[in-house]
């Protein structure tokens, strides 16, 4: 129930909501800390949000998180749709935080928070990240249905389209050239297509006893002139002995996405 951890796909709302309040600039310098995340493969490294995006750094995300705080990271979630029905079908789990989090959110939970870990969304929801990037900050709200017609094929009503302007412009530009660099240069180069723009982030995740992982990719894609966007949540992906993914949403989600975009161009 309440859909499933997010993984690493949740730093972009952390990178939104940084950027959009002016709690992080996008040429600021963060240096890993060896007290975070012990197991950071890029000790003493600097990065800025672009390239902790690009890397998936949780060391960097963490500082980011206790810098733009629980709250208004929950308040960004919130307004892209996270914590509720998406298409309002029966039984559609609802994402949550994890109980109390908010509240009396402690650095170790905020940076739990900021990696996409205690809290949950489902894939619907998650297709509200790069929906609001591509459409310039405005989350469009998902429908299937377009219109209700009569026997003759007349349109009777045609259902309206719920919008609501999350981020500044500017700060949607930014994030979609982050998640461009993800797939050009990053963690998601399994869905680069030559000639194509494309932009993402891959998710993973652990959790449970035994230890079972997630693999994600969000991401969008412009074809003949038309931004879409999808997600790719792939359950249970493979662990290996000591309960450490093997495969990451990277090689397993990413590349389902790819195939999803080469198969839409071939059929034109």
């Amino acid at each position: 129930t309440n859909g499933a951890l997010p993984g690493s796909i949740f730093k972009v709302i952390v990178d939104e909501a940084g950027l959009d309040m002016n709690k992080i600039d996008n040429n600021q310098q963060f240096t890993i800390k060896p007290n975070i995340f012990a197991n950071e493969p890029f000790k003493g490294n600097t990065f800025t949000v672009a390239d902790a995006l690009v890397k998936s750094s949780n060391n960097i995300f963490a500082q980011i998180g206790w810098k733009v705080g629980v709250q208004n990271i929950y308040n960004y979630a919130q307004k892209q749709g996270m914590l509720e029905p998406v298409l309002n079908l029966q039984q559609e789990d609802e994402g949550q935080f994890a109980k109390g989090i908010v509240e009396k959110p402690s650095p170790e939970n905020t940076s739990q928070v900021s990696i996409g870990q205690n809290v949950t969304i489902t894939p619907l929801e998650a297709l509200s990240i790069p929906n609001t990037i591509v459409n310039n900050g405005v989350y469009v709200k998902p429908n299937i249905i377009d219109a209700y017609v009569n026997d003759k094929n007349e349109i009777i009503e045609t259902m309206k389209t719920k919008t609501t302007i999350i981020l500044k412009k500017e700060t949607a530009e930014t994030v979609k050239l982050h998640m461009i660099g993800v797939v050009n240069n990053g963690t998601g180069d399994a869905a680069y297509i030559k000639g194509m723009d494309i932009g993402g982030k891959t998710g993973t995740t652990t959790y449970g006893k035994p230890k079972k992982s997630d693999g994600w990719f969000v991401g969008f894609f412009n074809l003949n002139g038309k931004y879409y966007s999808m997600v790719v949540y792939v359950n249970e992906i493979k662990m290996n002995r000591v309960g450490i993914a093997d495969e990451e949403g990277g090689g397993t989600a990413a590349p389902i996405f790819k195939k999803v975009v080469n198969a839409l161009i071939n059929k034109q």
